[in-house]
């Protein structure tokens, strides 16, 4: 039951709403209109939803053409008769047209298959021909499509060679250069797979009320993203979100999937343009759906379970798929397994076209285009069973699902669903006073400590409909909890509350309003109500976005920072720290020495070492150790996971323990046994990165309680915690921890410079992958089997090789391609034991003896043969099974044995042959195999490509295969090279909340700020340009070589209001243009408007709007810019692509106050040029007017010809050749069709 989201592009990319999303998923026949369509199906036609639509005037069924004209080039909906209506009262069609543009007007390109693409296939094409079969998968499929990329550059470019690289490099970079722009956001709303089934198999009555609920849910959903999400970017580089009257909604019902399975869902797709309240049109900010899109989804899926039991007296329960996942909360009495029964023909339809998809592939040496996919989408359903018939009415889908139904529990027949039978439950009744939602407050809040060190208003909202969910689930565990705070509630579940979006609500409210720390800065100067929304934010800032904290977090991240400032715990004398570098068993580097040494002699109750992967952290841990040991002092070393701390135990030669179990330890047992700490006692904790921060707080105050210290060491630029964290980048930041240099784990330093590059953010670290053939484009599907091919040979090889990817299901399905390699040699015989780990919706894998499995859980009552207990994140070999679901296994790194229970095997085991990213980190291998999409972020990235000593791949999805069910556009295909940019630009670490309220602080007071905002109130409140005025000035300026700027048609806007800005600050903008810019280089500069916009420079103070409280609140920020210019002021500092120096002398002096300068002899002598030529220009009849860039190219060329430098200042002008040049020019504007040249 979710809520998704999918942009949806101008241009072609509205179609697949016309063609199918309209009709129920079904490709209409050619000339099928859409009334047609529901008339004939019975599907219920698109409606309009949303404030948007009636600021439209839309209402009713939604039409083809009004989908074409807002979706497809975001015009009025119902343009065609608004312009058709203007020309026929005398308006051109240029005037009519940007009549019903809404907003800036969207530029349209084409993505169609190109000449390289056509080459591949005739490549592709010869080989079949010549050899009678296509290219074998893998290395000669490459080398064919290698050697016919390099005759298609020479062929283009024209070049006898082209070198390998060459021929790499453009690989690497094909993809769409064509990105067409955004036109709305298809929200697509689905309920559990338990509701989809009570409507499938109940009567009339409960089919219309499931529909009923389920629109009313959209409806619901749709008003709350109305409140929160209406917000449009305004201003230059949209540096404002500015309040739109509401959205513009298409909703299209749909009642089954393409595989004929009931599947009842809404399409919302959202227009990406809203009016503002003076009625401006804006793009919608789709930044702040997006961070919305989850609180939607709670919102929809509360209404659905209110409404079911408001309807149909349903009760609902918690169902977790997933380990640490949030519940899918289904209607009781279903079976589940039924539900899954409606969703199995897509595995079969999915297997399918991945085999349709990998013979186009290898016949024709790429991958299908999303067109292509489509036909072989609708080709894989028509092979599995029949296509979906779009003449079926809903009454014969039924018929048949009940049949399934019937079959599915062995009988004949159909089968009805009795709702009555189904688990029931009272009508809702129940209002929360005022502590039992204060109490729900204050667990929201604790629940999100639980996974970040911030957070917003759209979190908080989320987490509290989940909250109050949990809190009133069916179950005796929220049952006890209930009795526990509030008797009166013991038996009061989910669905006995009256209103549980509303008290939600009321939750997220208090959560945000009373337990919340706001990490905002007071406002320097106070804004008027122009630059604010009307929820009181500043335009300035993200809807929504002020970032918030609890006040115990942010006092654990102060107590660990003053730690670093504070003494206790051990010091070594550092004469004896020197003799670490002989102790350890491998020389150590200068900085590994160094740190060792630190951490022995600050004495520094926390401190802190970060390096990057490779640079023999644990080398320098164990140095640590030995050099404690003769100092005298003791190390209790800890890890984020148990398997971890086991492994560390034995490389540093110290007790080891996980971060968990040492606090459990000291909490319920005390300071005593093998962790007993005191005043000679080093705690160390590894990978300190990945540890949380109320973790982290937590050891320093048992430490602190016993006169220890505590020392870290990790990388904060690899993984950071899955909880609360951020806090080593931050030390380092603030107080500087010891640094690991030397990068040792590569075996080429070409390797160590391309991971350190990723790790700095350096988009250029592609090209190292490039130019060493380690970066591999393709499909979802193609990179997964390339990858998988590619890991079977280094294992052929026996080289040590890791397959790496981020999602589960891409880790399962890689696992479980090698274990079926390993069945088909016999090395594993399959058991028909289910691992379950993985849940609803994903590849799901068996286990067989033989395999290699990992463990998922710490499970401390199963303890193997040497007395270790089982841990996340352990390997194994599977010896034996038995029938009740349980393994034998021995561990890889001990050969001790275990049994693994059944339910322990079920729930949290899983196949060992890949793993995610957070899995591998620590680890290293010969070489390492990683899939990339555009979703990771330069952490994972980094931990990914850093693993291997001798290569690391990188495996990039720059396409994403169509989806069988046509829900969704196909997305636009991307290049590998911006894949690897995207990756490495998107900084995913976690940010202190300290560091968030000193960023706010900066902000408040910063010059860039100040200087974006003061150009956003002059240009959005300026008054309209007056351009008789701005001709005037340039009249005035220039005399009558002013022509030469006012007929440079593509810079006027821009000089004008440029003009016109100076205008209204200085008054005498006409004197300084005459000073900056003389006329004979006015004359020559191909850009006349370019040069004056360039002389004027900046725009300084002075200037006022028609609102006097603007105009005050303006006064007062110039003064602060002036105070803040006359410090020292970094390029960072203003905004990107500006000068300091400029803006320091547009503020310092008003154009007024420069010197006037007289005119040289090389200007009076370039003057009387610049009028000859005007007087040449005039002979031979060559207008100055506005032209394509090619004719202005041209005749700048022939002008130059008979009037430029090289031309005699005076004289005349051959009539002949003069003549001459005139006729061709008439021809040529003949022949480009009356364009004037």
């Amino acid at each position: 039951m979710t809520a998704s989201v999918n942009v949806l592009h101008a241009g072609d990319g509205y179609r697949y709403l016309t063609q199918q999303t309209a009709s129920a998923d079904v490709v209409r026949e050619k000339g099928q209109g859409l009334v047609n369509y529901y008339a004939e199906s019975g599907n219920p036609p698109g409606r309009w939803l949303g404030s948007g639509a009636a600021e439209l005037g839309l209402e009713g069924v939604v039409e083809e053409s009004a989908m074409a004209a807002l979706y497809g080039e975001c015009r009025h909906p119902d343009a065609d008769r608004i312009e058709a209506e203007l020309i026929a009262g005398g308006a051109s069609p240029e005037e009519a047209m940007r009549a019903t543009q809404l907003g800036r007007a969207v530029q349209v390109f084409k993505n169609e298959p190109d000449d390289y693409d056509r080459f591949i296939d005739r490549a592709f094409g010869a080989f079949e021909a010549t050899n009678r079969r296509v290219p074998r998968r893998g290395e000669e499929q490459f080398e064919v499509k290698f050697e016919a990329t390099r005759q298609y550059m020479v062929m283009r470019d024209g070049e006898p060679e082209v070198s390998d690289s060459a021929v790499r490099l453009f690989l690497a970079e094909r993809g769409s250069k064509n990105r067409q722009p955004v036109s709305g956001y298809d929200v697509t709303f689905t309920p559990a797979k338990s509701v989809s089934v009570v409507w499938a198999l109940g009567d009339e009555h409960t089919q219309a009320s499931v529909e009923r609920v389920h629109q009313e849910a959209v409806n619901e959903a749709i008003g709350f993203l109305e409140k929160h999400v209406a917000v449009g970017r305004q201003g230059a580089h949209s540096v404002a979100q500015v309040d739109l009257k509401g959205l513009t909604v298409a909703a299209f019902d749909h009642a089954t999937s393409r595989t004929g399975d009931p599947n009842l869902h809404t399409h919302a797709v959202i227009a990406n343009r809203g009016v503002t309240h003076d009625g401006k049109w804006l793009a919608l900010d789709g930044r702040v759906l997006y961070q919305y899109i989850v609180a939607a989804s709670e919102t929809y899926n509360n209404s659905v379970m209110a409404g079911l039991n408001r309807e149909l007296g349903l009760a609902t329960y918690a169902r977790y798929t997933r380990r640490n996942a949030q519940p899918v909360w289904e209607v009781q009495g279903i079976d589940q397994g039924l539900a899954e029964e409606f969703s199995s023909r897509r595995e079969a339809i999915d297997r399918e076209l991945g085999s349709l998809v990998e013979e186009y592939k290898r016949k024709h040496g790429h991958a299908p285009t999303a067109a292509t996919q489509r036909r072989l989408a609708q080709e894989a359903t028509l092979i599995t069973r029949p296509e979906k018939d779009g003449s079926k009415t809903l009454t014969q889908e039924r018929t048949q699902w009940r049949r399934r139904a019937a079959a599915y529990f062995g009988g004949e027949g159909e089968m009805q669903l009795d709702v009555s039978l189904l688990p029931r439950v009272g009508r809702p009744d129940v209002v929360l006073s005022d502590e039992v939602r204060s109490h729900l407050a204050r667990v929201t809040v604790a629940r999100l400590e639980d996974k970040r060190t911030r957070w917003t208003y759209a979190h908080v909202h989320g987490e509290s409909l989940r909250q109050v969910q949990q809190f009133f689930a069916p179950t005796e565990v929220a049952a006890k909890a209930r009795r526990e705070l509030f008797k009166d509630l013991e038996h009061v579940t989910i669905d006995r509350l009256r209103d549980r979006a509303g008290e939600a609500g009321l939750v997220a409210a208090t959560a945000y309003g009373h337990d919340c720390v706001h990490l905002n800065a007071p406002e320097l100067i106070e804004r008027p109500a122009a630059l604010r929304r009307q929820n009181g934010e500043v335009v300035m800032r993200s809807h929504h976005e002020e970032w918030v904290t609890s006040q115990s977090l942010y006092s654990k991240e102060q107590g660990l920072l003053a730690a670093g400032t504070r003494y206790s715990g051990p010091v070594i004398d550092p004469e004896n720290a020197s003799l670490v570098g002989n102790l350890s068993k491998h020389p150590l580097m200068p900085s590994q020495e160094a740190a060792a040494r630190r951490f022995l002699g600050s004495g520094l109750t926390f401190d802190a070492a970060v390096g990057p992967a490779g640079t023999g952290k644990t080398t320098t841990m164990k140095a640590f150790v030995e050099g404690a040991k003769m100092g005298g002092a003791r190390v209790v070393a800890l890890s984020p996971t148990l398997a971890a701390a086991s492994v560390l135990g034995d490389e540093i030669d110290a007790k080891a323990e996980s971060i968990q179990m040492f606090i459990a330890h000291h909490q319920h047992k005390g300071n005593v046994g093998d962790l007993a700490i005191g005043p000679d006692t080093f705690i160390l904790i590894d990978e300190v990165g990945m540890a949380s921060t109320p973790h982290l707080a937590e050891v320093l105050a048992i430490a602190d309680r016993h006169g220890a210290s505590v020392r870290g060491i990790g990388d904060p630029e690899q993984l950071g915690s899955p909880g609360a964290g951020g806090f080593l980048r931050y030390f380092h930041e603030k107080l500087g921890a010891a640094q690991l240099h030397e990068v040792m784990r590569f075996e080429s330093s070409l390797e160590r410079d391309a991971t350190l590059a990723i790790r700095a953010g350096n988009p250029d670290a592609a090209l190292h992958y490039i130019e060493h053939n380690r970066l591999h484009a393709g499909t979802h599907p193609e990179m997964l089997d390339e990858l998988y091919q590619d890991w079977r040979k280094d294992n052929a090889a026996g080289l040590n090789s890791v397959m790496i990817a981020r999602s589960n299901d891409d880790v399962r399905m890689l696992a479980g391609r090698a274990q079926a390699d390993l069945v088909d040699q016999g090395r594993v015989v399959m058991t028909g034991i289910r691992l379950d780990a993985s849940g609803d919706g994903e590849t799901v894998n068996y286990v067989g003896i033989g395999d290699d499995i990992v463990t998922r859980e710490v499970n401390r009552k199963l303890v193997d043969s040497e007395g270790h207990v089982v841990t996340n994140g352990a390997t194994w070999r599977v010896t034996g099974a038995r029938q009740d679901g349980s393994l034998d296994v021995i561990r890889d790194s001990s050969g001790a044995n275990i049994t693994l229970p059944a339910e322990y095997v079920s729930r949290h085991v899983d196949l060992a042959y890949s793993s995610t990213i957070m899995r591998v980190q620590g680890r290293t291998v010969d070489v390492s195999r990683s899939l990339w999409d555009d979703s990771l972020a330069r952490q994972d990235a980094y931990v990914a490509a850093s693993r291997g000593r001798h290569e690391n791949h990188i495996y990039a999805v720059t396409e994403r295969t169509v989806d069988i069910d046509p829900e969704h556009p196909a997305g636009t295909p991307v290049s590998a090279r911006e894949v690897m940019a995207t990756v490495i630009g998107r900084d995913g670490a976690e940010i202190t909340a300290s560091a968030t309220l000193e960023e706010a602080y900066k902000r408040a007071d910063s010059l860039r700020e100040w200087l974006v905002e003061y150009e956003y109130a002059q240009k959005e409140f300026a008054p309209p340009v007056d351009h008789q005025r701005v001709r005037n000035v340039l009249q005035d300026a220039f005399g009558e070589h002013s022509i030469y700027v006012k007929d440079d048609t593509e810079m006027w806007s821009r000089v004008a209001r440029h003009v016109d800005a100076h205008q209204r600050a200085s008054g005498d903008v006409a004197a300084t243009l005459r000073r900056r810019v003389p006329l004979h280089e006015l004359a020559a500069d191909p850009s006349p408007g370019r040069l004056v916009l360039e002389r004027l420079g900046e725009v300084g103070p002075g200037r006022r709007t028609a609102d006097p409280e603007l105009n005050t609140y303006l006064a007062a920020v110039e003064e602060r810019i002036k105070t803040k210019l006359a410090g020292p002021v970094d390029d960072l500092d203003v905004p990107r692509g500006r000068d300091v120096d400029a803006i320091r002398k547009a503020w310092s002096a008003p154009l007024a106050a420069e010197p006037a300068r007289a005119p040289s002899s090389e200007s009076q002598a370039a003057a009387q040029r610049t009028r000859e030529r005007t007087e040449r220009l005039k002979a031979i009849k060559v207008p100055d007017g506005a032209a394509d860039p090619v004719t202005q190219k041209e005749r700048q060329r022939r002008v130059d010809q008979l009037t430029g430098p090289k031309a005699p200042i005076s004289g005349v002008i051959d009539p002949l050749r003069a003549i001459k040049t005139a006729a061709d020019l008439a021809e040529e504007e003949k022949r480009r069709g009356g364009r004037s040249l």
